[in-house]
């Protein structure tokens, strides 16, 4: 019996422990899937589009409209290796753009009337007038919310070691949820048991 009670004491303890440490992660693996599911409704909570829209690019002094190779200085002179990648649609927040990429994360979209661009990274977009100056930027919620539910956190330099011991806790945690459980009432059901064994002795 007491080794019965040892056992579910430490239980308890790992129970209640794990359960302080994984909470933030499953509040926001919570949040984030719940995004996956209602991505609008989520997204209308945060600021949307706040980066400097094609019109005021055309506001900036010395704009005009720009051919591929305009473009191509434009986005090698801010990112130095960028190369052209054509994309089906042509366009970008309601304009004509020319679309150039340096691997997987990194993309300058130019506007083709005036010159100006996004520069899209993962997490992050920025705008420029023609001349490079910086105009404003705005955080990808999106990617955010996707790399958290995936990962546990904002990035991929560790890989997905955190949500897989996530993982493995939340496991741990539910087993021994089910033992703490399930283990009283089984000892109780033992002591009826042993009870009216006795009486009818």
């Amino acid at each position: 019996m007491s080794n019965s009670f040892s056992i579910e004491r430490t239980l308890r303890t790992l129970h209640g422990w794990l359960g302080a440490l994984i909470l933030p992660w499953i509040f926001m693996a919570g949040m984030t899937g719940y995004y996956m599911n209602h991505e609008k409704f989520v997204l209308s909570f945060f600021p949307e589009k706040t980066t400097t829209s094609s019109d005021a690019f055309l506001s900036a002094r010395g704009a005009r409209p720009v051919s591929q190779s305009d473009a191509q200085k434009i986005a090698s002179d801010h990112d130095f290796g960028m190369k052209y990648a054509p994309n089906d649609t042509k366009r970008y927040r309601g304009t004509s753009i020319f679309r150039f990429k340096e691997g997987s994360h990194n993309t300058i979209y130019v506007d083709k009337n005036s010159g100006g661009y996004w520069h899209l990274k993962r997490y992050k977009i920025t705008a420029f007038d023609h001349q490079g100056n910086r105009l404003g930027s705005e955080l990808r919620w999106g990617r955010i919310f996707s790399s958290i539910h995936e990962r546990g956190f904002v990035g991929e330099s560790l890989g997905r070691w955190l949500a897989d011991m996530t993982a493995i806790a939340l496991m741990i945690f539910s087993a021994s949820g089910i033992f703490i459980f399930i283990s009283p009432r089984v000892r109780r059901a033992k002591n009826r048991r042993a009870r009216r064994s006795a009486v009818r002795f």
